[in-house]
């Protein structure tokens, strides 16, 4: 439906019409920089605790509450999960 009414054709379009189907989603995403202007911050600091263990002290910071990550040796698939740099787990 999406396809027909992009291009406006036939009966399907005006099905797509009264079912509210927009077509123009994927082609309003925001630039790069736009994103960045917009979550830009927010994505910086939870990146940061990937790169530096010091990070998660500037997400919580932000956040306005703790920001660690469990302590998930204990569970089965620990192995899964990746360790907090600098953290002794």
């Amino acid at each position: 439906m999406h396809a027909l009414r992009r291009r406006g054709l036939g009966e399907e379009a005006g099905w797509a019409s009264r079912l509210g189907l927009e077509t123009d989603y994927y082609r309003r995403f925001p630039t790069e920089g736009a994103m960045g202007a917009m979550v830009g911050q927010a994505r910086r600091l939870m990146n940061a605790p990937l790169r530096d263990a010091r990070g998660w002290e500037a997400l919580a910071a932000w956040a306005g509450q703790g920001a660690m990550p469990p302590d998930v040796t204990g569970w089965p698939a620990a192995g899964m999960f990746p360790r907090p740099p600098g953290e002794g787990w």
